[in-house]
């Protein structure tokens, strides 16, 4: 599937959760591996996203971006909770 910049990805169970630098976080329901690109659940787009490290039993997403690291509650994956944010300068 085409993408802009993927550089980072977790996925467990059925949500698939790519990052894409500049393009911040996207998030697919992957049940069906031939129809990923058709089931994008949510994207978060305000801030750069790296890498990500998703935790199921938690429900719990932690994100690595240009600008610090960021928490997210993804029991509901197509409406992520910010709950914390660690801001990281030069």
């Amino acid at each position: 599937y085409p993408l802009h910049k993927p550089i980072g990805l977790s996925i467990t169970g059925d949500v698939l959760m790519i990052c894409e630098s500049d393009q911040g976080l996207k998030v697919f329901d992957a049940k069906d591996d031939l129809a990923i690109d058709k089931n994008q659940l949510s994207h978060l787009d305000d801030f750069d996203a790296y890498d990500v490290i998703a935790l199921e039993k938690e429900g719990l997403a932690i994100i690595t971006g240009k600008n610090g690291i960021y928490q997210y509650d993804y029991s509901n994956p197509k409406k992520l909770v910010r709950l914390s944010v660690l801001n990281v300068s030069k």
